[in-house]
Order: C-alpha cells, then structure tokens, then sequence
C-alpha cells in the first residue's frame, strides 16, 4: 500500500506540471471543457473521466502517469465545474446538460480528427459513472469503471456533496423529482444500450459501502439487459481505497484489450 500511496503523490506533481503545456480548450454549448490530448500512432482512443477530489481540492485530471506507458491515443477531460470546482459529473447547471452535450461534442470531435475505430471510456468512482454514462451511449465501446455511483440523485443526497453539487446541477430549488431525474439518468441508458454492443470491465470492493447502495444495483440491471462485462471484485473496506486497486486493474485491462 505504501508504493501505491507513493505513486498516487508522484502521478499528482507530474499531471501538475503536464497541464501547464499540454491543456487546451473546447468551446460549446455555452461552456468551456478544459482538456489534454496524447496523440499516438494508433486507431484507439483512451477518454479519461475525471473523479471527484476530496473537500477543499479542484478537481483534477487523473491517470496521466498511470496510462503513460499504453500506445494508444489519450484524451484527458476535466470536469471542475461546480461552485466548489470539485465537479458537476459532466451534467451541467440549473438542469441544462449542457456539458454533457459539450463533452459528447469534443470526443466526436477527437474520434473524427484521428480517425479512431476504437474508443475505450475509463474512469473510477465518479469517473466511473461518467465513463458508464458516455461509453454506453457510444456504440461498440469499451468501459473501464472503478467503484462507480449508480443512483445519482442518492449519491448526492447523503450527506457527502448536497451542499454545492445538487444545487449546481439540479437549480437552488431543487426537489423530490429533480433527485429522481438524476437517479434515473444512468440506469435508463442502461437499459437502452442493450443493442450498443458495449463491453464492460467493471473492478469493485463487495466490502465497501458503495456496493451495498449502487454496485450491486448496476451488475442486475447489466445481467438483467444482457450487457457483456466482466467483473474484478476486491474486499478491501473503504470506498477510497479504489485509488490503490483500479489503476492496476486499468493498466491490466487496456493490455488486454489493446492486444
């Protein structure tokens, strides 16, 4: 644990340093997406989805160093939206979805650019989600997700990010019904990409609380609509942890795929 902790320090300061030369600006939709893009002599794109920071922290890109070593083209997207920057799950505000519909934009745009034939959503947590949420709704890709939410509105509900999340989302005036939307959003994709031809590499701790209120929730609904997944299932406790397990199980998975 204590090399992994290391590595997490070190993928940190080296992302600092990269965005100072290598982030740019898409434009859409009245918003602005910050992102990287590693180009690579290679048909597949990797599309890396930001995770959530603890309090007080901006979000920030994640997986950089983690992935350095994969020969395939990398598109890097940050979502510090928010009124805290932590992020808006690439959804947007006062109930818009326009930074969905902007992200949905720059990765077709990306796709387009470098004529990708296959594109590999990735992501833990809330990266995972959000790599659930895009990948599903693009036909033939594949998803690697860590410990994803799948109950949006619950998720945010908790007692863990209500104070500036929802609100951002979902307006100041939120209420019972806007919490049902966004506990929808995910499980309706879900069950209309049965036909995508989606692959999923689902990595998740049965002994973490996330399992109990989301995982096992989203694995019936992807059994119960036939969603080809495969599942790399861990016992560690805490929900947080999944930074020390996922970047393995990542880098394992992508080998595997881009081979």
């Amino acid at each position: 644990m204590k090399a992994e902790k290391i590595n997490k320090y070190i993928e940190y300061g080296t992302t600092k340093l990269k965005v100072l030369y290598k982030e740019k600006r898409f434009k859409s939709e009245g918003y602005t997406i910050k992102y990287m893009l590693e180009k690579n002599d290679s048909d597949s794109l990797i599309v890396v989805l930001s995770g959530i920071p603890r309090q007080g922290l901006k979000a920030r890109y994640n997986y950089g160093r983690t992935l350095s070593k994969i020969k395939a083209n990398k598109l890097f997207i940050l979502d510090d939206f928010g009124y805290d920057q932590r992020g808006a799950w690439y959804l947007g505000k006062n109930k818009d979805f326009k930074i969905k519909e902007a992200t949905h934009k720059l990765i077709k745009k990306v796709k387009k650019d470098l004529n990708i034939e296959n594109t590999i959503y990735c992501g833990s947590s809330k990266g995972g989600y959000n790599a659930l949420m895009f990948g599903l709704e693009d036909k033939g890709s594949t998803i690697i997700a860590g410990g994803p939410q799948y109950y949006l509105g619950e998720r945010l509900t908790n007692g863990v990010y209500p104070t500036y999340t929802l609100p951002y989302i979902m307006g100041e005036n939120y209420n019972d019904e806007d919490i049902q939307v966004l506990n929808d959003l995910l499980p309706n994709i879900v069950k209309k990409s049965k036909e995508n031809d989606c692959k999923i590499f689902l990595h998740y701790s049965d002994q973490e609380y996330m399992y109990d209120t989301h995982v096992r929730y989203l694995v019936k609904d992807l059994h119960d609509n036939e969603i080809n997944f495969v599942e790399d299932v861990h016992k560690y406790k805490k929900h947080a942890e999944i930074a020390y397990h996922f970047p393995k199980f990542l880098v394992k998975s992508l080998n595997k795929i881009l081979s």
